[in-house]
C-alpha cells in the first residue's frame, strides 16, 4: 500500500483514553505497514499489540447501549454482518472501525429450500436473498438461471443440483451467470455504509464435501469419487473465484479496494489444503479452538496460517468460538501462544463469538516482534521433531520471545538472558454498569538464563526485565518501509503529525499530541531509514512531525510512528508491568482508571446466526 493511498483516507485522532485498547495510545490506530492499497479504512497494525477483531457485533441480536459502543469502538478493530444504521452509528465513534459484509462463500439460500435463511439484503432491511437479490438480477440481465448452480452431471436441472443443510444451493463457481451475479451484489453491499464496507467474509468456505448432498456429488464434475478429486477439481476452481472476486472488488472511481475473506473453518484436515486461499486476501479461521485437540491439528492449521495468509501479508482472522471462561488456563495460553508465533501486521483474534469480553492476554505486550513470519512453519522451529509430532517454536520480539510447544513433551532451549515470564487469569463479560471483570496480568515470574524447558502443549512469553517500549512505538519495521505521513492539522483536539512519512511533513493539531519517532528494525530513531521526528506534547499542538522517507515501489504501506505519550502503560518504575484490574474500573498498575461503559446482558438470537458445520463443530 502506498502513503498516498494512506492519505487519502479520512482519519479523526482522537486522545488515548484510560479505557482503550492498546492502553496509552491514541487513536488513529497505527495501520499496518503491509496492507492492500486503496481501502476504506486502514487495517490497524498488530506487529506489536494483540489486535481482536468481534463476530457480528448488532444490535439486532442483542442490546447495546451507547457506552458499550464506546467500549465496542476502542476496544475492539471491526465487526462483520451489520446494518448501515448499525456501523453508521459505530463510526460516528471511531471512523476507523473496520466492517466486513456477510455472505456465504459458495451458495444461495434459495426460497425454494424449506425453511430459507435470510441475510442483510439492503441498507437496513434483512430479507431473502433468492427473493430480493437473485431472482431480480437474473431478470433484469436476461440470464439462463438455472446455469448458476452446480449440478451432478449434465444436463443441469433443478432436480440434479447440490445441497447443504443451511439450507443452501451449492453454486457453479464457474459460471459466468453466478460470478456476475455475486460479484456484483456484493459491490453493491459493500455500498451500504455510508463510508463503505472493508471487504466480504465468505462463510462456510472449506472443502464441499461434509453435509452436501447428494454424497459424493463430485464424482462426473471431478472425475473420481475420492476427496482427494474433490480436493485437486476444487482448488483451481475456487481459486479463481477468489481471484475474480479480488478483481471485482479492486479500487476504481465507484468504490474502494474491498477485501476477500473467506472462512475456511480451523484448516485442521488432512486431505484438504487449501490452495485456493492464494487467490483471497486472506483466512478467517473459525473454531480455532480445535488446534488444542493435538500436535498433528495444531501443526496442520499452523502451517496452512504461515504458508497462505501471515508470510504472504495477508489478513489472518482466527475466532476461537468458546469463551475464555470455558477454557482452561493452558488452553488459553497455547492459543494466546499460538497467535503471538504466527501473526503479522494484519492479524485478528476473538474468544467468543459476539459477547462483549474483555482477557487479560488481549493486553499482552512483547514491544513487537522482529521479522515477518517465514513461510514455512519449521523455520520457527528450536527443537522437537516438529510435523505432526509438533515440537518447540519460538518467536523473537523487540522485547522478549514467545516459545510454544506443540508436541506432547518436555522441550528444552537456550535463552541468553534472564527473562520475565507473563501469567494471568481473569477475564470475562464486561458487566451492564461497565466494570471490567476481575483479572491480573504479570511479568514477574523471573526465568535464569541458560536451558529452559517447557512442558508439552504449553507456552511461555516471556518479556525482558527492562519492560516494553513506550506506549505505540512500533520497534522494527518491514523491508524498510517509511513512517506514514502525519495527521492534518485543525482545531479542535485533532492530533499532531505521527512520525514523517512521504514529502509532505505532518501537521500539528490544536490542542493535540505530536507523534513519536519511528524505530528501525535495530531499535534506532527511524522507521525505513529516514523516518520523522517526534513531536511534541503540548496545549498549544503538536510540533509537526519531520518528512520522512517516500513509498517504495513494492507498495508496501508506511508504518505509523509511536504516539508522543513518553512511559506510563503498564510499564512501571520496575519494570515489572503488573496489570491487575480487581474486578471493577478502578485503576491497574500503570494504567489510569477505566471510564465506566454500561453492558446489557448479551442474547444470542438466531435471526442473522449463521450456523457454520465441520464435522461436529458448529458456530
Amino acid at each position: 500500500m502506498t502513503l498516498g493511498a494512506l492519505g487519502a483516507l479520512t482519519w479523526l485522532a482522537l486522545p488515548a483514553f484510560a479505557a482503550s485498547h492498546p492502553p496509552g495510545v491514541s487513536y488513529p490506530l497505527t495501520p499496518a505497514a503491509i496492507q492492500p492499497s486503496g481501502l476504506a479504512h486502514p487495517l490497524p497494525s498488530s506487529r506489536r499489540y494483540v489486535m481482536v477483531w468481534k463476530d457480528q457485533l448488532a444490535d439486532a441480536t442483542q442490546s447495546i447501549s451507547d457506552a458499550q459502543k464506546d467500549f465496542i469502538v476502542t476496544h475492539y478493530v471491526g465487526s462483520q454482518k451489520l446494518f448501515k444504521r448499525q456501523i453508521d452509528d459505530y463510526r460516528t465513534r471511531n471512523p476507523n472501525f473496520l466492517l466486513l459484509v456477510y455472505h456465504l462463500a459458495y451458495g444461495l439460500n434459495g426460497s425454494d429450500q424449506a425453511n430459507p435463511v435470510g441475510n442483510i439484503t439492503g441498507p437496513d432491511a434483512y430479507g431473502q436473498e433468492d427473493d430480493d437479490a437473485f431472482t431480480p438480477y437474473v431478470a433484469d440481465h436476461s440470464l439462463t438461471r438455472e446455469s448458476a448452480y452446480q449440478h451432478t452431471s449434465a444436463p443441469g436441472s433443478s432436480s440434479n443440483r447440490v445441497a447443504y443443510p443451511d439450507p443452501y444451493w451449492l453454486m457453479d463457481l464457474a459460471s459466468d451467470e453466478w460470478r456476475s451475479y455475486v460479484y456484483d451484489t456484493l459491490v453493491d453491499w459493500q455500498g451500504y455504509a455510508s463510508d463503505k464496507a472493508d471487504g466480504v467474509f465468505l462463510d462456510v468456505a472449506f472443502f464441499p464435501w461434509y453435509g452436501y448432498t447428494p454424497d459424493g456429488w463430485w464424482t462426473e464434475p471431478a472425475g473420481g469419487s475420492s476427496r482427494t478429486a474433490l480436493r485437486d477439481f476444487w482448488n483451481p476452481l475456487a481459486k479463481s473465484y477468489y481471484q475474480g472476486m479480488r478483481d471485482a472488488f479492486a479500487s476504481s472511481g465507484a468504490h474502494p479496494r474491498y477485501l476477500v475473506i473467506p472462512n475456511t473453518d480451523a484448516l485442521i484436515d488432512g486431505t484438504d489444503e487449501p490452495e485456493f486461499l492464494e487467490g483471497s486476501d486472506g483466512v478467517f479461521t473459525e473454531n480455532w479452538q480445535s488446534v488444542l485437540s493435538g500436535p498433528g491439528d495444531w501443526n496442520l492449521s499452523a502451517r496452512r496460517i504461515v504458508k497462505y495468509a501471515t508470510s504472504a501479508g495477508k489478513v489472518w482472522m482466527t475466532d476461537i468460538t468458546e469463551a475464555g471462561t470455558d477454557l482452561t488456563s493452558a488452553e488459553r495460553e497455547l492459543l494466546i501462544g499460538s497467535y503471538l508465533l504466527l501473526r503479522n501486521g494484519t492479524s485478528y483474534v476473538m474468544f467468543g463469538n459476539s459477547d462483549i469480553t474483555w482477557y487479560p492476554e488481549y493486553e499482552l505486550d512483547l514491544g513487537a516482534y522482529d521479522e515477518e513470519p517465514p513461510q514455512d512453519l519449521e523455520a520457527l522451529r528450536v527443537a522437537g521433531d516438529g510435523g505432526s509430532r509438533g515440537g518447540l517454536y519460538q518467536r523473537k520480539h523487540a522485547s522478549g520471545l514467545v516459545l510454544v510447544n506443540s508436541s506432547d513433551e518436555t522441550l528444552t532451549t537456550t535463552l541468553p538472558k534472564e527473562l520475565r515470564r507473563a501469567t494471568f487469569s481473569g477475564g470475562g463479560a464486561v458487566d451492564a454498569s461497565g466494570k471490567l471483570p476481575a483479572f491480573s496480568l504479570d511479568y514477574d515470574m523471573v526465568v535464569p538464563a541458560g536451558e529452559f524447558a517447557l512442558d508439552g502443549r504449553s507456552v511461555a512469553v516471556l518479556r525482558d526485565p527492562e519492560g516494553a517500549p513506550a506506549p505505540g512505538e512500533e520497534p522494527g519495521g518491514s523491508l524498510g518501509e517509511a513512517g506514514a505521513s502525519g495527521a492534518s492539522s485543525g482545531g479542535g483536539t485533532t492530533a499532531g503529525g505521527s512520525s514523517g512519512g512521504s514529502a509532505a511533513n505532518g501537521a500539528g493539531g490544536t490542542a493535540g499530541r505530536g507523534g513519536g519517532a519511528g524505530r528501525s528494525a535495530m531499535g534506532g530513531a527511524t522507521s525505513g531509514g529516514v523516518g520523522g521526528a517526534a513531536g511534541g506534547i503540548g496545549t498549544s499542538g503538536g510540533t509537526p512531525g519531520a518528512a520522512g522517507a517516500a513509498a517504495g515501489s513494492d507498495a508496501r504501506a508506511g508504518a505509523a510512528g509511536a504516539t508522543g505519550a513518553a512511559g506510563g502503560g503498564d510499564k512501571d518504575e520496575s519494570g515489572c508491568g503488573c496489570r491487575t484490574v480487581p474486578g471493577g474500573s478502578g485503576p491497574g498498575s500503570g494504567r489510569g482508571s477505566r471510564t465506566s461503559v454500561a453492558l446489557f446482558a448479551l442474547v444470542f438470537a438466531g435471526a442473522l446466526r449463521r450456523r457454520r458445520q465441520r464435522g461436529t463443530q458448529s458456530a
